[in-house]
């Protein structure tokens, strides 16, 4: 397995969402609790690709045809396998 030398697993990663999240967003950053897709558990989901996050499903259309993504450094640390019962991750 290749060694991460840096501990805190820093990147750069999308998030679609609709304009009246990135507005509660940008007034008081992300909340877990919020989410509407939680395939993975309770949290904020991000995407290596901006094509992912401009899906539909997650960047929705508004009234005049704009969709709304965030690009933001998101510190990963150490991760687990989720599942869609998480509300927070196991211990390890």
């Amino acid at each position: 397995q290749k060694e991460n030398k840096n501990p805190l697993n820093e990147r750069y990663l999308w998030h679609g969402t609709d304009i009246n999240a990135a507005k509660s967003i940008v007034q008081t950053g992300f909340n877990r609790d919020y989410g509407s897709v939680m395939a993975y558990g309770k949290g904020v989901y991000f995407a290596k690709n901006s094509g992912y996050s401009c899906d539909p499903r997650y960047s929705k259309v508004d009234k005049d045809g704009y969709q709304y993504m965030f690009l933001c450094r998101v510190l990963l640390g150490e991760s687990c396998r989720g599942d869609s019962k998480y509300k927070v991750p196991p211990c390890k």
